[in-house]
């Protein structure tokens, strides 16, 4: 069982206590809705033995009626009736709580969902009140996909959650149930933000909520509402400015920037100010970052299509500066994609690189590609495959001569065929990732045709002889 004490983590306090924050952020402006007292924290993790082992014990204390009714709003004994429980700015403050103590246990994405999925942080996401109560063991379970009831989210959480609350909430739920749970209750929290403005977010809240989204695959036009509103100057609708960017920390920008390559927004207010930013500073601020940020940072401007930008040159330089000691295989391997863009928009950052570098990006990168014939394939995909058979053409399964592992490759024809399965989406727009996005155009600069194949499409068809007709009439069309 997780037990790491969550007292350890004494400096962060309500997300809408904009006082004393743990990142060691200042909030530019103080709000009324912020003033809160500093020493007022949650009575649920007040005490210093508030840990994710005695998390049921601990709730079960303070909220003993709710608890015993399963962590439900609505009294399962009496039904209409209001079991106690935390109130919505409380039950955001645990969760935010632990989430971070379960992203201390490390990247077991299992260990978290296990978590996730407990009674009691399903009851804590309903106490929010950005979603409809269950009202029967077979009504709305909190973190299953759903439309949102009207009237909610509810005044109450409109009332007591601030904006600061709902970006934490939204990183909390992803980090809890990540692209499989709480999308209605994402979408309630949204709505709270963009109620409230999303007024009082510092640069920690607005790299947060952006990270969240992109790990639950959740698209969303506030993004740019967020940044402007977290992103300002030292008063309050001043607009996203150099001085609300230059705040920011290397990890945070690091979040910000993956996190809109992911969901394919294009922050461009956010990048002019960080390049001015960073050109004031003649190159010294990206010192502070280490390599694995330089390399994600460089990944997200290449998958945004980005290579003009003054920054992505910034960035690339101070890259391919770094010791080969310093790279590991994950960042080779996203040097070895933004090396491929670059290369596309007739950039050459050979010039650049005095230790070899993109050859031993590119090394590694092939020799991943080749480990992945050998993974375990899907239902989905393999259904693809068998369908090919059924044709007569002759392919190769997890091909690599695109420079991509891509599902089937009809090496003669140079098609190029990728099961299109939901992680390559996001879950509520159905918009391709910028990872899925990014690769269709390096396989296609290769000089391979894409066919993609949705999941939803393949799922409507019937029987062997339409799923054949299905792929015959595709193929044909790239001849």
């Amino acid at each position: 069982m997780l037990g790491v004490p969550l007292a350890a983590f004494e400096g962060l306090l309500c997300p809408s206590q904009r006082v004393h924050i743990a990142s060691g952020d200042q909030p530019h402006w103080q709000h009324p809705r912020c003033k809160r007292e500093a020493n007022v924290v949650c009575k649920a993790v007040k005490a210093a033995d508030f840990t994710l082992l005695n998390l049921e014990a601990q709730l079960s204390h303070t909220w003993p009626a709710w608890t015993q009714n399963a962590c439900r709003r609505i009294s399962q004994a009496d039904a209409g009736q209001i079991a106690e429980g935390p109130t919505p700015h409380e039950a955001a403050v645990i969760l935010t709580r632990i989430a971070k103590a379960v992203q201390n246990q490390g990247p077991d994405a299992y260990a978290r969902q296990s978590m996730g999925g407990g009674r009691e942080v399903k009851g804590l996401m309903e106490a929010l009140q950005v979603t409809a109560p269950r009202t029967s063991s077979s009504g709305h379970m909190p973190g299953r996909a759903s439309e949102n009831a009207p009237g909610y989210p509810s005044a109450h959480a409109m009332a007591d959650l601030t904006a600061a609350d709902a970006s934490q909430g939204i990183w909390a739920a992803a980090v809890l149930g990540g692209s499989t749970m709480y999308e209605p209750e994402t979408d309630g929290l949204i709505q709270v933000g963009e109620a409230h403005g999303w007024q009082c977010l510092t640069a920690h809240d607005v790299a947060n909520a952006c990270w969240g989204l992109a790990t639950a695959r959740h698209s969303t036009a506030a993004l740019d509402h967020m940044m402007h509103a977290g992103l300002q100057a030292t008063a309050p609708h001043t607009g996203l400015s150099p001085e609300g960017v230059a705040r920011m920390k290397a990890r945070q920008v690091t979040a910000l920037l993956w996190g809109c390559a992911v969901l394919l927004h294009q922050p461009t207010a956010v990048l002019n100010n960080l390049a001015s930013v960073l050109q004031s500073t003649t190159g010294t601020g990206l010192a502070k970052y280490n390599c694995r940020q330089l390399a994600a940072c460089a990944w997200a401007l290449s998958v945004l299509q980005q290579q003009a930008h003054p920054l992505f040159h910034l960035v690339s330089t101070q890259l391919l500066q770094r010791h080969k000691a310093e790279f590991i295989k994950y960042t080779l391997m996203q040097l070895h994609q933004v090396s491929l863009e670059a290369k596309a928009s007739g950039m050459q950052l050979e010039s650049q690189d005095r230790q070899g570098l993109l050859h031993t990006a590119s090394s590694v990168w092939h020799a991943e590609a080749t480990s992945k014939r050998n993974k375990q394939r899907s239902y989905y995909a393999k259904d693809i495959v068998d369908t090919v058979i059924g044709l007569g053409i002759q392919y190769k399964e997890e091909d690599t001569a695109s420079g991509y592992a891509v599902d089937v490759g009809l090496p003669r024809l140079k098609i190029a065929i990728e099961a299109d399965g939901p992680s390559h989406r996001s879950r509520n727009t159905r918009q391709l990732l910028g990872s899925t996005v990014m690769k269709q155009r390096h396989v296609r600069h290769a000089g391979w045709q894409l066919l993609t194949v949705a999941h939803d499409d393949w799922d409507e068809l019937r029987g062997r002889q339409q799923k054949l007709a299905f792929l015959q009439t595709r193929i044909d069309l790239l001849r």
